[in-house]
């Protein structure tokens, strides 16, 4: 009764299409068989020029004629014609069959499975291949695969359609589910293991580039890992892994990454080889072959990557052509590596020329031309990779030998030198001992006295001076005797950072740095450059030490001159500058100015133990800045450091504990005070010391319009002493409302951030400067004056 079934089938194929079914056998399917059926020898092949997309168009045009497959046909490479594969497939049990058919190779584009019984009209079908997502697949592996289920006795015509932009081969075959299963996890281990050594060897070679700083090793790093990309697009498991919905990219990567490949080895080469300088005229054909082959790889990229695809695979045998001529060349010119590297372009052509056939048609595509280029790569990377090291570790012992006579020379130097070297820190360290110990004492009894001295208007600016300079040299004598502790300078300043009023330490320094400054006959200025902050984060004691060390450096070296100090914020650093007019650093004694105890010849007899550019250095470097100098002898000298400008917020500012001066808590008597500042610790600070002047009443605003609500609760008819910070409320603003407020100007005491004259006091304002200031404005004088 079946056989007579089967005879009908094949009467109604053909009376359905008459003259376009070549005969064909029906396929027995039986659940017994052990084996993959290789299907094509079992199918028919049309070539479909017009690459229709689906049965009913395929016969529309007029019945296509089917032909037996021949090796030759089911490899054309490339093709932009349809390939369709037919099959009449029937079940002789009286079970359920299910079968998978596995289209290899992986890469191929377009593939459709379409189906139905013998005799019925409709077709179905499933799609597979790179042009839809992976996720879309019935069967998840990484080769085309779809199931093919048939009842008891089914017969069923099965057609295969293929279509691909690049190489195109077919191998069909029909599997067993439990056979499928156990052949793709062998063929999954196989292939993890086979694409896992040249990841290894990349690895390898990218950690020697680190450790060696060998061009070479970079290269065949990136050679290896772009050729070990190529492979895992070329069998599917990149679409499968890296990018499953990248249709559209799965083919193009093809022709971009063989390409890259291909340019990454013949640049390793030429690293290797030296063909710039050993081959000019050939480097030069290479380099423009590459070039020519870099365009055909944009060309599949972004182009008509059917087209490109098959120019690919003729600039690319070119760009293998040369770099095999110039493999050969470097058997001359190349050293050690020259056989190296020319065995290695051999095993690694010798296993891609099998591809280069397929995809062009020559040959079929099989499981081993797919395995051969990548043991070629392995084979020819390994071998160049241990001629590298091999080569490396001659240079090294070479190296290494003249690096030892090296040492022994420089190490009878240093032995003498060393114990000069001892033999002058123990006499710096005993000099700097007996200095700390000589003039600690006189200078602490100088600070004394010197806060001792009575109130005058003529001498209040100089007492400032005086008692800042005193205390300044202090801690200098301090690190004096640190030094003389370590003489190797092992003492490093201990920097705390903190918020402080840049402006304010500026011209305290200024007005240290004036007596020494007018004794030689020079005018000495501060000049803030625009945007300089207010208040940065920094060590305040170490900065003014810099900075004093620097004026007081250029006070001794110029008369009757300029001495400028110049500070500017430049490029989130903060810029410090001391320029002078005096005599000049000559050339040859530049690298010397920041040596501890050295003096340049130039300095003459001046006196000085050549400490203070040196102790500037240490500050400058513990802050993470950086000091250097310019000077032309007889022009002057220009030091500048550059230290990080961390902008800090004014809240954050330690104002100094206020100390009360005899009388001062009278000052304020019958009088009351609003202090207009935005930052609430200044207001804070500002209320303290008005508080120790005797005030009667004390208000605090942040702006203009608090103040004015303040002044309303509070209509005492006292006079008034505005504290003011013309940053939060000008001048020109605060003290006319305060006039039409109050019926007349109050007395006002501006004490800012960033002051722009000597009437104003600059925050956070020392407490002398501050007793004096507020005398002054309360008795109508300008605290400038």
């Amino acid at each position: 009764m079946r056989q007579l079934l089967l005879c009908g089938c094949l009467l109604v194929l053909s009376v359905l299409f008459p003259g376009g079914v070549a005969a064909q056998p029906v396929l027995n399917l039986s659940s017994s068989d052990q084996a993959p059926i290789a299907l094509a020898p079992q199918g028919l092949l049309y070539v479909d020029p017009t690459a229709s997309p689906d049965p009913q168009t395929l016969f529309a045009q007029g019945g296509p004629t089917f032909q037996p497959a021949t090796a030759a046909a089911l490899a054309p490479g490339y093709s932009a014609s349809a390939f369709w594969l037919r099959w009449v497939l029937h079940n002789p049990e009286d079970q359920r069959q299910v079968h998978i058919l596995v289209l290899e190779p992986a890469r191929m584009e377009s593939v459709a499975l379409f189906w139905r019984r013998v005799g019925e009209g409709g077709w179905q079908h499933a799609r597979a291949g790179t042009d839809q997502p992976f996720s879309a697949r019935e069967i998840r592996t990484r080769a085309s695969a779809f199931a093919i289920r048939l009842a008891p006795g089914e017969t069923r015509e099965v057609l295969l359609r293929v279509a691909s932009r690049g190489a195109v081969s077919l191998r069909p075959t029909l599997w067993r589910p439990t056979q499928l299963l156990i052949a793709s996890t062998w063929d999954s281990w196989v292939e993890s293991l086979m694409l896992s050594l040249p990841l290894m060897l990349a690895l390898l070679a990218g950690g020697l580039y680190l450790a060696q700083r060998q061009p070479v090793f970079g290269l065949l790093a990136v050679y290896l890992l772009l050729a070990l990309l190529y492979e895992a697009a070329m069998r599917g498991a990149a679409f499968a892994l890296l990018w499953p919905d990248a249709t559209d990219w799965a083919q193009r990567s093809l022709g971009v990454l063989g390409t890259a490949a291909t340019v990454a080895q013949a640049l390793t080469m030429r690293q290797v080889l030296g063909g710039r300088q050993r081959q000019p005229r050939l480097d030069r054909v290479l380099l423009g072959v590459m070039a020519l082959s870099g365009l055909v790889g944009g060309w599949c990229l972004w182009g008509d990557y059917r087209q490109a695809t098959q120019w690919n695979g003729r600039v690319l045998p070119l760009l293998i052509a040369t770099t095999l001529l110039v493999s050969v060349r470097g058997l001359k010119t190349g050293g050690a590596l020259g056989p190296a590297w020319l065995f290695a372009m051999f095993c690694q052509q010798l296993g891609l020329l099998p591809r280069y056939l397929a995809l062009l048609g020559v040959m079929p595509s099989t499981a081993l031309i797919e395995n051969s280029p990548l043991v070629g790569t392995l084979v020819g990377s390994i071998t160049m990779m241990g001629a590298a090291l091999y080569q490396l570790g001659r240079e090294r012992a070479q190296q290494a030998q003249r690096l030892e006579a090296t040492v022994r020379q420089r190490t009878a130097e240093l032995v003498d030198a060393n114990a000069r070297a001892r033999a002058s820190d123990v006499a710096k360290g005993r000099l700097l001992g007996y200095i700390g110990h000589d003039l600690r004492g006189p200078l602490a009894s100088m600070v004394t006295l010197t806060r001792r001295l009575g109130q005058g208007p003529a001498f209040e600016a100089d007492r400032r001076a005086i008692e800042q300079s005193g205390q300044m040299l202090l801690e200098t004598i301090d690190d004096l005797q640190r030094f003389a502790r370590s003489p190797e300078a092992g003492a490093t300043p201990e920097i705390i950072p903190a918020p402080l009023c840049l402006h304010g330490l500026l011209i305290e320094v200024v007005e240290q740095a004036q007596a020494m400054a007018l004794s030689g006959g020079n005018a000495l200025q501060l000049v803030r450059g625009p945007g300089l902050p207010g208040v940065v984060e920094l060590d305040a004691r170490h900065l003014r030490q810099v900075l004093f060390n620097l004026l007081s450096n250029a006070a001794k070296f110029t008369r009757n001159g300029r001495i400028e100090l110049v500070a500017q914020a430049v490029d989130g650093l903060l810029r410090l500058e001391v320029i002078d007019t005096g005599r000049g650093i000559a050339e040859a004694d530049l690298p010397l100015v920041f040596e501890p105890f050295v003096r340049a010849a130039s300095q003459g007899r001046l006196p000085g133990l050549g400490l203070g550019l040196s102790i500037a250095r240490q500050a400058v470097r513990a802050m993470g800045g950086r000091i250097s100098v310019r000077s032309q002898l007889g022009m002057g000298s220009r030091f500048r450091v550059e230290l990080p400008c961390l902008v800090a917020s004014e809240d954050q500012v330690q104002w100094p504990l206020p100390e009360a001066e005899p009388g001062a808590g009278r000052l304020g008597q019958g009088r009351r005070a609003l202090v207009l500042d935005a930052c609430a610790t200044a207001r804070a600070a500002l209320a303290e010391r008005l508080a120790l002047a005797g005030f009667d009443r004390i208000l605090e605003a942040a702006s203009l319009d608090e103040a004015r609500a303040l002044m309303a609760t509070a209509p005492e008819a006292l006079p008034l002493l505005l504290v003011l910070e013309p940053q939060t409320v000008p001048v020109e603003v605060a003290v006319p409302a305060l006039r039409r407020w109050l019926g007349e100007a109050p007395a006002t005491l501006r004490c800012t951030v960033q002051p722009e004259g000597p009437e104003e006091v600059a925050k956070p304002a020392p407490s002398t400067q501050w007793w004096a200031a507020l005398q002054c404005v309360l008795a109508g004088r300008d605290p400038g004056v």
